[in-house]
């Protein structure tokens, strides 16, 4: 297998809006693209992205062909009382990865813990040559 590589995909056009703080109109959430390692063992790409802040459930990772996307929304905002000031917000992960290989998306495994998913995503295993018998027509041919 040849590594990876990891593109950061912002899509303003499908941009989500945050709940309003005090009254404040609703504004897009900030795109954060996570960072990620992506490590080859055992037959499989495995892949460590950093999401604090997200529960499983807020969590949509997605495999189509070679590339996988995987995108969350974090609520943070949870004070109570007139915010002041903020900076510790609400925010959309997204990252898309492309891999150079083919990969088995019928297998792609997810797991998250401590704000860390982990993705393990096998590879295709090549196509190994084989003889195709060929028939004859008959005796009458």
């Amino acid at each position: 297998m040849s590594t990876a590589t990891a593109t950061p995909t912002h899509t303003p056009a499908v941009a989500e809006t945050a709940t309003p703080v005090a009254g404040a109109p609703a504004r897009p959430l900030p795109r954060v693209a996570p960072p990620i390692d992506v490590y080859q063992a055992d037959g499989a790409y495995v892949l460590l992205a950093d999401v604090p802040g997200l529960r499983a459930e807020d969590l949509e990772v997605t495999c189509e062909r070679q590339v996988l996307k995987l995108r969350g929304n974090a609520r943070r905002s949870q004070g109570t009382g007139t915010l002041i000031h903020q900076e510790f917000g609400d925010v959309c992960y997204e990252r898309t990865v492309t891999f150079a290989e083919p990969i088995n998306g019928e297998k792609i495994s997810a797991t998250l813990a401590h704000g860390v998913l982990r993705i393990v995503v096998p590879g295709q295993p090549a196509a190994q040559p084989r003889r195709i018998p060929v028939a004859g027509a008959g005796a009458g041919a």
